[in-house]
């Protein structure tokens, strides 16, 4: 029996409504037949590739909603009619912000770093497997 709804289709339906019960509801398909589906690799790849999709357009989304906000501090910092309280609050969000910041963008050049050694070790073990 041919699928009535493409993988494609029911991934977009997925991410849409939220949860298998509510895309079995706009599909008159059951619960049972939506989880074989979602046990199929291939139904797999195309739903976390749609999953991927979502969480980049949200990210950049809040990429640009951070570079706003940001202008918005720094221009309540610089504006001599708000209150130094005020003024003081906003810098001191700036400077916690950028703090731990600085402390993801370490984590993660010691990660990748870590990651380039255990590459190259395994490459060098597996090198000297062959080798023997």
């Amino acid at each position: 029996m041919a699928k009535k709804y493409t993988d494609e289709r029911l991934a977009e339906l997925l991410m849409i409504h939220g949860s298998v019960s509510a895309v079995a509801t706009v599909t008159h398909l059951t619960r049972s037949t939506l989880y074989q589906r979602l046990k199929s690799p291939q139904f797999r790849k195309v739903f976390e590739s749609y999953t991927h999709s979502a969480l980049n357009a949200a990210s950049c989304e809040l990429s640009c909603a951070c570079g706003t906000a940001i202008q918005t501090l720094v221009s309540v910092c610089n504006d001599a009619k708000i209150n130094a309280q005020t003024r003081v609050q906003a810098a001191q969000t700036i400077l916690t912000n950028a703090v731990k910041l600085a402390d993801v963008t370490r984590e993660q050049r010691e990660a990748d770093e870590r990651d380039i050694t255990v590459e190259a070790i395994t490459e060098s073990l597996l090198s000297r497997m062959n080798d023997e």
